[in-house]
């Protein structure tokens, strides 16, 4: 079923993102579901080569897990500081930039779980501790990835951007951490 994948390309869109075709096709697969309403996909991947638009379906896909889908915990990892950071930075920008998402948690016909939220998104910087924190709850981290990296979390989508050095012990202990989470499928 690609009706949350639809729902997440015309968010994204009304988020004011301009994604290429296959960019929105990318972003329909990752939100497909099944017939009992669960990721069809435990796993997506996606071979980009870099600077070439990955980073905008991440974006796009964050925004849909937090404001659409109500996904709580959201962990973005990458290689680099500076990559990981730059996320932040990007995901921060279109939620500044879109009153409505700064008051989205506001309105229970808009929030996920039908209830309103005194606040506004926060944003959190420094010694590499970098998170988006939403009225309900919800948090996106933006990490670098090392084999302790996310010990004792448990996180409902995980994002391993810059898997150019991505070793296996390193990804099996990050794999742990995704609980198996029902989708609400429409």
């Amino acid at each position: 079923d690609v009706a949350r994948g639809d729902a997440a390309v015309a968010f994204a869109r009304f988020c004011g993102l301009t994604l290429y075709p296959w960019q929105e096709d990318m972003l329909r697969d990752m939100c497909r579901t099944d017939d009992a309403g669960l990721w069809s996909a435990r796993e997506v991947v996606a071979v980009i080569a870099r600077q070439n638009g990955k980073g905008e379906v991440l974006v796009a896909r964050e925004l849909a897990g937090i404001y659409l889908f109500g996904e709580k915990s959201i962990f973005h990892s990458a290689h680099f500081m500076d990559t990981a950071i730059d996320a932040q930075k990007r995901l921060w920008e279109v939620i500044a930039s879109v009153d409505e998402l700064m008051t989205w948690f506001e309105y229970a016909d808009q929030s996920p779980d039908g209830k309103v939220y005194e606040g506004v998104p926060r944003k959190t910087t420094g010694n590499g501790k970098e998170s988006i924190t939403f009225p309900n709850g919800a948090q996106v981290l933006f990490r670098t990835r090392t084999k302790k990296t996310g010990r004792g979390l448990s996180v409902e989508l995980l994002i391993l951007d810059e898997c150019f050095d991505l070793p296996n012990e390193t990804y099996a202990a990050l794999g742990k951490r995704v609980q198996q989470r029902r989708s609400q499928a429409e």
